[in-house]
C-alpha cells in the first residue's frame, strides 16, 4: 500500500510540475514568438509574429502584410515597445489586423509567463493585450 501511495503521489506531482512550467521572456531572446490574440481577438490562422533582438534591444515581426521593426526595453516583468516602423506593402484584406497589432504594441506595460507555453503581453491595467507562443 506504501509503494502505491509513493507512486501515485510521484505521478501527481510530476504532472503538475510539467503542466505549470513557465518561462521568462529572456529566454525567448533571437526566437520567432507567434500572435495567438489582440485583445482578445484569435488571431492565431494570421502567421503574426515578433521576435525579440538579444544585443540590440531591438524587435521585428510579421504584421499580416508588412513587416515591422523598433526598439524595446526589458526590465524585470516590464517591457516597453518604441519606434515602431513598417515597410509600405499594400494589403486591403490585412490592414484592419495589421492596424490593430501595430496600436497594441505600444500600449504594452509588462509581460507575465503563462502556462501552455505563452507570454501575456499585458497594458497598464495588467489587461492581456497580446498573447504569444513559444
Amino acid at each position: 500500500m506504501k509503494t502505491f501511495i509513493l507512486i501515485l503521489s510521484t505521478i501527481i506531482l510530476s504532472t503538475c510540475t510539467n503542466s505549470s512550467k513557465k518561462i521568462d521572456i529572456s529566454s525567448l531572446l533571437e526566437k520567432e514568438l507567434k500572435v495567438i490574440t489582440i485583445e482578445n481577438n484569435n488571431v492565431s490562422e494570421l502567421d503574426l509574429s515578433l521576435v525579440f533582438q538579444k544585443d540590440e534591444q531591438r524587435f521585428n515581426g510579421f504584421s499580416g502584410c508588412n513587416n515591422f521593426f523598433g526598439s524595446y526595453v526589458l526590465d524585470g516583468n516590464s517591457i516597453s515597445f518604441s519606434n515602431i516602423g513598417a515597410t509600405k506593402k499594400y494589403c486591403p484584406d490585412a490592414s484592419k489586423n495589421e492596424k490593430l497589432y501595430l496600436n497594441a504594441l505600444a500600449k504594452i506595460t509588462n509581460y507575465s509567463p503563462s502556462e501552455n507555453e505563452t507570454i501575456q503581453l499585458l497594458d497598464k491595467n495588467s489587461n492581456a493585450i497580446i498573447i504569444l507562443k513559444y
